[in-house]
């Protein structure tokens, strides 16, 4: 279960203008590239790590470091200001050379929560290029892109998702296409395999509906379900196609489902809980483009998890390397992350 640390301004659950025409939906190509599928980046190479605090004062909001992540790297932080308008910062994402932040709603005295997309690099004096208000979420902490460059968000306060399609080019007021209820609990993170299929991490589950798979073309019909993991929160896929799971019990672990083809029922081919501390909330995981696996945990020991996947095998007793910082420990969290 993640930690908000005490100086959040609002009460967050433990869980944590212009509407745009269908008709024209853009190609992630028309934002300069991106990632076709979550954690498998479009750059043949990836210099810097970016990760989100979650924190309603002044700063940080963002870190910033170079990879490969250590234990003993140095950050730079980007404070949150009037100018930059980051407050709450909460899921991250690239397209191109453009990263997209989302800030909670209640630290915006909204209902929406609001999106807003900077030009790199980001810095403190930043100020936002386009601000999107999502219409519908409440409490929207993640957010994914697919291969036509829609965006999807999950909304933990009205269990469900939504997609908003483009061309995301002027601010505004964003209404969504579609509206994912069927069978959501508690939904965190989101990410697309090869095939256009939606997979939404149900964090409320610990049973036999913990991933919930929305076959393409996505409509809010019943999803089928992969099983084995607790209160599931990161989500993402390796450049093989397997998934990849934050299994968030009192004992977390990584768990990672060895296939590009997955069916009803399935479960983890791998569980690792090496070196993952007591009481973890897996985030938010990614890969570098060199192929090593990222999770921000925001639970009882908040940092980063930096797993050698580039270079060794996925297994039961893979153990990570941990970056934390003061910034860190003190706001108690570390929620997106993503690398470009």
């Amino acid at each position: 279960m993640r930690s908000i640390a005490a100086a959040l301004l609002v009460t967050v659950p433990a869980l944590a203008a212009c509407s745009q025409p269908t008709a024209s939906v853009p190609s992630l190509a028309s934002f300069g590239g991106g990632t076709l599928r979550e954690g498998v980046p479009a750059k043949k190479s990836a210099a810097q790590v970016y990760w989100t605090l979650f924190y309603a004062g002044a700063d940080p909001q963002v870190e910033i470091a170079k990879l490969p992540l250590k234990p003993s790297s140095k950050v730079t932080d980007v404070d949150g200001t009037a100018g930059n308008e980051l407050v709450c910062a909460n899921a991250i994402r690239f397209v191109g050379d453009k990263v997209w932040i989302m800030n909670l709603s209640p630290c915006h005295g909204s209902g929406s929560s609001i999106v807003q997309v900077y030009a790199l690099p980001l810095k403190t004096t930043s100020k936002p290029q386009n601000a999107f208000t999502l219409s519908g979420p409440m409490d929207a902490d993640h957010m994914t892109f697919d291969a036509s460059g829609d965006l999807w968000v999950s909304s933990y306060g009205n269990n469900a998702v939504y997609e908003y399609t483009g061309p995301f080019t002027t601010s505004g007021t964003l209404e969504p296409a579609t509206t994912l209820t069927t069978d959501i609990d508690t939904p965190q993170g989101l990410g697309f395999d090869s095939k256009g299929n939606l997979y939404v991490a149900n964090a409320g589950s610990s049973g036999s509906q913990a991933i919930a798979v929305f076959k393409a073309p996505i409509a809010n019909r019943k999803p089928y379900f992969l099983k084995g993991v607790s209160g599931p929160a990161g989500l993402t896929f390796d450049a093989s196609g397997d998934l990849f799971v934050s299994s968030n019990a009192t004992v977390g672990a990584i768990a990672e489902y060895v296939s590009n083809d997955l069916k009803s029922g399935d479960k983890p081919t791998v569980v690792d809980k090496t070196g993952i501390a007591a009481n973890p909330y897996g985030s938010d995981l990614s890969f570098d483009a060199a192929g090593n696996l990222y999770d921000a945990d925001c639970g009882g020991t908040p940092g980063i998890y930096s797993y050698p996947t580039a270079t060794k095998k996925f297994a039961s007793n893979l153990s990570p390397s941990f970056f934390t910082d003061g910034s860190v420990t003190s706001i108690g969290c570390v929620w997106g992350i993503a690398l470009h």
